[in-house]
């Protein structure tokens, strides 16, 4: 394939072979209803190429088709070749190329001037995003148009943002003249346009596909990420004592400790880490150090963990700090004290806990039953079994002296006491026959 590319190279140029062997690559024909470039103008093929200066609008261009799709990318880490779309992945490196071609007839002799290249890309592509371009212009004060543009699209299918960053002076143009591999002023490129040409970079492209040629430039697909946690042991208890959950008594000091690691592609700025303690919990003043590759043996800091935050500086991806402070327990015995630590950076924050219970005999009181207190409970079920004995028998007694009553009914009449008969329909035996029978049944149901 080396030695293929070679002769390409060798027989058609080195515009023509770029492209042909991205052909060769994707062996794919992209439609040109689906590119997205402008603005609408007037096209041309290579038979009857442009009678003025107009840049990428040949239809039919052997090496690269339809010349308005000029603006392309393809990652280098996988090899893969030039396409309009970039599948972002964290840590891989991408190449893009901008292709530039003054269209006018070569016996024309017209010449475009001040012909400049610009690239603008997004600094983030947002997680889960289909739809993020990046725009290139190719410029000439005397082109018709003056300004054409094309786009590429970026997908980021992870959860997470990705950053894209340019690989400092990879810029440089490609040609068969005397500029070519010559570095591009990377600064004008992404800003206000870097200038173009064949024997020098002096804003001349003249007709031809002699002429043509490439901008490419390079940019890395970088993601933040960090993970941040919190441990706690007993001053002085060694490596090993540190935890999630601790118990000790009250008044014991603790140290806590905060761990950061970039575990992301880029570098992440101005960290700050804040502990605010629970009521129960005294922040022991200068008791904070930091340890990172700087202060591998730890470096006494100032007391704003406990007071705000603290700012803990810049990480490079891979890079971890740990911050440890003590404090001093002084809530009651059986305190649950939990308290949540933050890790805040320019790319979200996140949150840690850990937790001292102070010891002590938390368990529930129960009642209590000594000799006395069983003694006095005897006492009092014996005094209510009593009443109740005593209203039952009182109740009999009543319903007894009743029936009696109805039995041989009195009429106070003046002095003197008149027998007077029972009603017809209550006889006299019938209603002591009555109360026989149910002082039977409530002897038989005692039993």
């Amino acid at each position: 394939m080396r030695t293929f590319i070679t002769t390409i190279k060798q027989t058609i140029g080195f515009k023509k072979a770029s492209f042909i062997v991205s052909a060769v690559l994707v062996s794919v024909v992209i439609p040109a209803v689906t590119f997205a470039y402008g603005p609408d103008r007037a096209t041309f093929t290579m038979a009857n190429p442009a009678t003025y200066v107009t840049f990428n609008s040949i239809t039919d261009d052997p090496a690269v088709g339809d010349e308005r799709n000029f603006f392309r990318v393809r990652d280098l880490s996988t090899g893969e070749a030039y396409d309009d779309t970039a599948n972002l992945v964290s840590g891989h490196k991408y190449e893009a190329e901008v292709f530039y071609h003054n269209n006018a007839a070569s016996n024309l002799n017209l010449v475009a001037r001040n012909v400049t290249a610009r690239v603008e890309l997004p600094d983030v592509i947002g997680a889960k995003s289909t739809d993020k371009t990046g725009e290139a212009f190719i410029n000439s004060s005397n082109a018709n148009p003056q300004s054409i543009y094309d786009y590429i699209t970026f997908n980021n299918t992870t959860n997470a943002d990705i950053a894209i960053t340019p690989v400092a002076n990879s810029a440089k143009i490609s040609n068969e003249g005397a500029s070519n591999g010559q570095a591009i002023n990377q600064s004008n490129l992404f800003g206000s346009g870097a200038a173009l040409g064949f024997d020098s970079l002096n804003g001349n492209i003249p007709g031809c596909d002699h002429y043509a040629g490439l901008v490419t430039f390079q940019f890395i697909a970088e993601q933040p990420n960090f993970t941040f946690t919190k441990t706690v042991r007993p001053d002085g208890s060694g490596i090993n004592g540190w935890k999630n959950n601790l118990t000790v008594n009250q008044g014991a000091t603790v140290n806590y400790e905060l761990t950061y690691t970039n575990s992301g592609s880029m570098e992440q700025k101005g960290v700050s880490l804040f502990d605010k303690l629970p009521a129960g919990v005294t922040y022991i003043p200068g008791s904070a150090k930091l340890y990172n590759g700087n202060y591998p043996d730890g470096k006494t800091i100032d007391d704003s963990i406990a007071n705000g935050g603290s700012n803990i500086g810049d990480y490079d991806a891979g890079v971890t700090a740990y911050l440890d402070f003590s404090a001093r327990i002084d809530a009651a015995p059986c305190t649950v004290l939990t308290n949540t630590a933050t890790a805040s950076t320019e790319n979200g924050d996140r949150d840690a806990s850990a937790t001292v219970t102070v010891a002590g005999n938390c368990t529930a009181a129960l009642p209590h039953t000594g000799p006395a207190q069983v003694i006095a409970g005897l006492l009092g079920i014996g005094a209510i079994t009593f009443g109740v004995v005593y209203y039952l028998k009182s109740r009999r007694e009543l319903d007894s002296a009743l029936l009696q009553t109805q039995a041989h009914p009195v009429h106070r009449h003046s002095s003197k006491d008149i027998p007077v008969s029972a009603p017809d329909t209550a006889k006299a035996d019938d209603v002591e026959a009555e109360h026989v029978h149910t002082k039977t049944h409530e002897s038989e149901h005692k039993k």
